[in-house]
């Protein structure tokens, strides 16, 4: 009850509850014999990358979490292509995203030289982050902050890419599908 909520408004149990979630759910599908597609972050003109996109065009500095979490990318375009693929094997677990993962930092750098965008990074540790994204609800960060809880959880575990044809570096494979959907 009361350890709950305190976790709650502190944000610890997001991440907890929507991996308990997302376990149980895949556990249902494995078990239907259906397959289970864990994306990683992707690139496309809505959705979580989108709005970081537009972060990144808005402020000239942005703080961000440590380098020390690595963040899985697919374009849309890929996944898409990989999804129908999927559809042909049999079922498992298909963690779709390319080989190589990216760092925050190295990510918002590379939108920032695609978008022609001079930013300043400041990095900060990945509590007092989430502390401030917890804060902000409002405003070009509206909505993120649970994405942002799931981002750094997703980094910390252990998933390998079941696409072993994508291993280029991120930096290029972010910036080739960036410039590909201007």
């Amino acid at each position: 009850g009361r350890e709950r909520e305190r976790e709650r408004d502190l944000g610890c149990s997001v991440v907890a509850i929507t991996n308990l979630q997302k376990n149980r759910v895949e556990k249902i599908f494995l078990h239907k014999n259906q397959s289970v597609i864990r994306p990683g972050l992707v690139i496309g003109r809505s959705g979580l990358f989108n709005k970081l996109k537009k972060i990144v065009s808005l402020l000239p500095i942005l703080p961000v979490f440590s380098d020390k979490n690595s963040i899985p990318l697919i374009s849309l375009d890929h996944l898409t292509d990989e999804v129908f693929n999927c559809m042909d094997t049999n079922p498992s677990v298909k963690n779709l995203f390319i080989q190589k993962k990216i760092c925050f930092p190295q990510l918002i750098q590379t939108i920032s030289k695609v978008l022609n965008k001079k930013i300043i990074i400041i990095k900060i540790p990945d509590f007092f982050f989430l502390t401030i994204a917890k804060l902000f609800k409002f405003g070009p960060t509206y909505g993120i902050s649970e994405n942002i809880y799931g981002i750094i959880s997703n980094a910390k575990a252990p998933h390998t890419s079941s696409l072993p044809k994508y291993s280029q570096e991120p930096s290029k494979y972010l910036a080739d599908s960036l410039n590909k959907e201007s």
